[in-house]
Formats: C-alpha cells, sequence, structure tokens
C-alpha cells in the first residue's frame, strides 16, 4: 500500500485542537493509504491512540513544556513556532527521521518547515494576524503584542520562506486565503476546505425552540460589535472559555438580565444550544475558515457572520444565514431577525450545507491529490523545491509592512 506521512504540530493531548482536526481526516484516508504521523512531540497516550487507528506515529522526541490541563496547547504551539522559526530545530529532525520514509507528505503544521510536498496553509502570518485580532486582547496582552509584535512578526515572515522554500505545492482551505496569499506572491496551486469535526454536530430536536440568540466568544471575536448586540435587550447567550463574565478585559454588566455567559461547554451542550437558538451571531476580526459557522448549520441553524474571509464563503446569504459588511448592519440585521423570524425551509438548507463540510468530502479531495503526487516521478526531497516569494529585503513589498 501506498504511503502519505502527515506533519502536524505537537501532539500530547488527544483535546488538542490539532489532535481532533487532523485524526480523522488521517483516519479516513488510512483506508486508501499506509498513514504515519510525524511532529515535534506525540505524547506516549496518543501515540497509543494512533496505532490503534491504524496510523503510525513519528515522533521527533523534543521537550515541550508540561501540560496545565489536557487542553493546554497554545504554549506547545507558542515553543514549537519558537524552536521552528528562531533554529529550524523541527524541521532538521523530522527531516532525519523521514529521510528514507517512502510516499508523499502533506505538511498541515505551520510551525515546522520540513521538505514536504504539499504544504496546506491554514492561517495568514503572525503579523496581519496580530493587527487585526489586536483591539480585542486584554489591555496586558495588547500592550505585549506591541512591544514583542513587530520582531515576532518579522520572524514569522522569514520561517514562512523557509515552509515554502520546502515544498512543491501549496494549498490552503479557503478562496479568500488563497487570493491573500497570491496578493503577496505565494501561487497557491488550490483549496481544499476544512471538514466538520467532530461528525455528530446534528439537530437534537425537531421542535427547536428559537428564544435567544447564540454567540461565541474567543480570540477572533469582533467584540466591538458583540457588545452593541448586548445593549440592544436581545436575548443573547455566549459560550466560549472567554465569556463566563468577561469580554475584552472588560466585565460585561451583570445586571443585564438578557445576556447569559455560560463559559466553556461540552459538545452535547453546544449542540443543544446550536440546535434550539433563533441564529447564531459570529462577528469576527479574523477568520480564515471558521467551524463555527459550520457547527451551527450542521445543528440546523442560520448564522449571522461578516460577508468576508472563510465565514463569507461557507454561509449562504439569504438561504442559510445572513452576510453584512459592519457591525452597524450586524446589530441592525440581528434586530430584525429577532422580530421577523426566517423561513422554516431554512432548517434543512443549513444541514444541507454543512454537509458539504464533512470529512468525507474533505479525504476524497484529498485522496485525488495524493494520488497524483504518488503517480508522478519520484524527486529528492530537499529544498530549494519552490521559490516562493523572496526573502525580505529583495526589493519588494514584505507581508509585515513597516518591517523594515
Amino acid at each position: 500500500m501506498e504511503s502519505v506521512t502527515f506533519l502536524t504540530e505537537p501532539l500530547l493531548s488527544e483535546e488538542f485542537v490539532q489532535y481532533r482536526f487532523t485524526v480523522p481526516l488521517e483516519s479516513s484516508l488510512s483506508e486508501s493509504f499506509h498513514v504515519r504521523v510525524a511532529s515535534p512531540a506525540i505524547s506516549p497516550s496518543v501515540q497509543t491512540s494512533l496505532l490503534a487507528l491504524g496510523i503510525e506515529p513519528v515522533s521527533g522526541g523534543s521537550w515541550f513544556p508540561p501540560l496545565r490541563h489536557s487542553r493546554d496547547e497554545i504554549p506547545s504551539y507558542v515553543w514549537s513556532w519558537t524552536r521552528d522559526a528562531a533554529l529550524r530545530l523541527n524541521g532538521r529532525r523530522l527531516e532525519r527521521l523521514l529521510e528514507k520514509t517512502p510516499g508523499a507528505r502533506l505538511n498541515l503544521s505551520q510551525t515546522t518547515a520540513c521538505p514536504n510536498d504539499i504544504w496546506y496553509i491554514q492561517g495568514r502570518p503572525l503579523g496581519p494576524t496580530l493587527r487585526t485580532i489586536g483591539p480585542s486582547l486584554r489591555p496586558a496582552l495588547r500592550w505585549g503584542v506591541r512591544a514583542l509584535g513587530p520582531g515576532a512578526a518579522f520572524l514569522d515572515e522569514y520561517h514562512l520562506h523557509a515552509a515554502a522554500s520546502r515544498t512543491r505545492a501549496i494549498y490552503t482551505h479557503s478562496a479568500s486565503l488563497q487570493a491573500w496569499l497570491r496578493e503577496h506572491r505565494f501561487p497557491v496551486e488550490g483549496v481544499v476546505p476544512g471538514y466538520l469535526y467532530p461528525f455528530n454536530f446534528a439537530p437534537t430536536t425537531a421542535t427547536p425552540a428559537r428564544d435567544f440568540i447564540l454567540a461565541y466568544l474567543g480570540k477572533e471575536t469582533h467584540l466591538a460589535c458583540l457588545r452593541e448586540l448586548a445593549r440592544t435587550g436581545l436575548p443573547i447567550k455566549v459560550f466560549g472559555m472567554k465569556s463566563r463574565g468577561w469580554i475584552g478585559g472588560g466585565r460585561i454588566e451583570a445586571e443585564r438580565s438578557n445576556i447569559e455567559l455560560l463559559g466553556a461547554v461540552s459538545h452535547d451542550e453546544l449542540r443543544e444550544l446550536y440546535s434550539n437558538a433563533l441564529f447564531t451571531a459570529f462577528p469576527f476580526t479574523e477568520e480564515p475558515f471558521g467551524l463555527i459557522p459550520i457547527e451551527s448549520m450542521a445543528c440546523g441553524t442560520p448564522v449571522l457572520t461578516y460577508g468576508k474571509q472563510g465565514p463569507g464563503e461557507t454561509v449562504l446569504d439569504g438561504e442559510t444565514g445572513w452576510l453584512v459588511t459592519s457591525s452597524a448592519e450586524f446589530v441592525r440585521r440581528a434586530q430584525r431577525v429577532h422580530a421577523e423570524g426566517y423561513p422554516a425551509a431554512w432548517r434543512e438548507a443549513c444541514i444541507r450545507q454543512a454537509n458539504q463540510f464533512r470529512v468525507e468530502v474533505a479525504a476524497n479531495r484529498w485522496t485525488k491529490i495524493l494520488r497524483n503526487v504518488l503517480d508522478r516521478p519520484e524527486a529528492p526531497k530537499s529544498g530549494p523545491l519552490f521559490p516562493g516569494r523572496p526573502m525580505p529585503g529583495g526589493g519588494r513589498r514584505p507581508i509585515v509592512e513597516g518591517a523594515h
């Protein structure tokens, strides 16, 4: 059986988003390929889980900060990026481990620059991302971004080029991200949309209550819009690890009877919330793809969001939700929908649209792409393989404006 190697972020817990995102795809593809997963570090428990699924783990064995809890993913991600952006430790280690492995290589990692056939980019570089999400951070974090952000963003751009120079083709998960990368002279070969995980997002009731608006609060939330929505008096339930009592470092008024802050919720609780909400409000600052709208639609509930980036591609305006261009329009539309409702047929339309983003759909697309890679003559996996865009300082506009 032909083999495919996936490069991923550190896999230290089955609760990591990286595990929950990559493993369903890898498991689906293991029916057609011998699949191995290579990472700077894979914990023993995750290695056991992968082997049980018929996936071969390849761990770089690197040291990473101990987990404070099972979902403590950000410190390991930051440490992984630091190791590779500054010293290329991840890439060199995995390059040695994978030197003689056959088959195709698909890099799903944003923190490891290692020779591969395909690099699947899932977000913009650090500089542009920090500029858009910065206003939603707590004051202390905003100061940190101002102090350290330019240097980190400049280093991230170098790392971006290091990764691009070691791949033969670039794919991404949204047309808007593809356009942005091409604008910055990275010729993206194609788009393979992301997928819904876990698989069982579906309506929990045939008679939804539709008596509240559901909103998510995270680092990508457009806080100013969410605050304006809260002030309308509309009934809103807010979920997300950052939501319990806090919005952008400022405590939301406890006396507002129309706001219920739920904090982190279980998967089953989230399905109930999606299924019974009138609609899901998703104002965001930076969202290259966005799972919240797809989860909501899978549960039969339309989405109010901005008509840009990933959500602007997955939500169908006037069929499975509403796409707006400003926070003022967002609030007006929310009030109108609360007053007037929407056709009952939208429920099934939402489910149909969400079904376009099942893991099986993504696996079929990746199977065709990987077959093409495996069918062509083998070439040595050593850089530079892909010229990408000239490094900063080469006389062209950098990604990190003002970095020079």
